[in-house]
């Protein structure tokens, strides 16, 4: 039934993203077209949420780009200063997609990363590299150690390119640390608190309380219900280790908006 339910959202979501392209696509094309990008075309329109447009495209030195594009002035501004920031750092840099160029225009704001090839992290990718699943940790305590919280930290936000684990999505990334970038989205708006409600669902401790640690808790655990009688002894053991480690670190480093 679930899996019914949620065939239903896409195909929802599908047809009225669709609707919102054939209104704003004229514009939208003119947007990116005038800085150069070609062979533009929308990407998974049944993912397309919290009022961002997705696309790929080529760009002028003709190669392929994703695009971000949306009338909403945090979301994307925060993406690009986190982008900034994670890419001063020396570990880092080298597990988060290139980004190529942030601007406004027509009243969007654009943000342009590298089009990345590569395997989404899924239960069986990591139950064959449990060794690999030390990274995902490190990524989170790197996090914790510039007080920045994820919020939306699941497996199809990191990606495997070059032999990196990669991750991405940083729209509700936040900085504990009260009045420093990347902000709380605005929370006098209902849609603003729908949309929080929403994010991380399955991967958090409560409803608007978020936390990185429990999140790869969650993660580490569905790897083990789904492989355990596949894994060697070893891989087990290991994965048990990484299990109990964000288990201690749980409540580290988390993030609500109760106060």
């Amino acid at each position: 039934m679930h899996a019914i339910l949620e065939a239903i959202k896409s195909w929802y979501r599908a047809l009225r993203n669709a609707r919102i392209y054939r209104r704003e696509r004229t514009g939208i094309l003119k947007i990116l077209s005038k800085r150069g990008y070609t062979s533009i075309r929308p990407f998974q329109r049944s993912k397309w949420h919290h009022q961002m447009y997705l696309f790929t495209a080529q760009s002028p030195e003709k190669e392929e780009v994703f695009i971000k594009l949306t009338r909403l002035s945090r979301l994307l501004k925060n993406e690009n200063k986190v982008y900034r920031r994670l890419s001063k750092n020396a570990f880092l840099k080298g597990h988060i997609i290139y980004r190529r160029e942030y601007f406004k225009a027509g009243g969007y704001r654009v943000l342009v990363l590298k089009k990345v090839r590569g395997q989404i992290l899924t239960n069986d990718w990591m139950a064959a590299h449990v060794p690999e699943l030390q990274t995902l940790i490190r990524i989170v305590d790197t996090f914790a150690e510039l007080s920045l919280v994820h919020r939306d930290v699941k497996p199809d936000n990191f990606i495997l390119e070059g032999g990196a684990i990669k991750v991405f999505d940083f729209s509700f990334m936040v900085d504990r640390e009260s009045g420093k970038t990347p902000r709380e989205i605005e929370l006098s708006e209902t849609a603003n608190l729908e949309k929080l409600l929403a994010l991380g669902t399955g991967y958090k401790p409560a409803p608007l309380h978020w936390d990185d640690y429990f999140a790869l808790t969650v993660i580490f655990s569905e790897v083990l219900k789904h492989a355990e009688p596949i894994l060697s002894p070893a891989d087990r053991t290991l994965l048990l280790d990484y299990l109990e480690e964000c288990r201690e670190k749980t409540g580290s480093n988390s993030y609500t908006i109760l106060r």
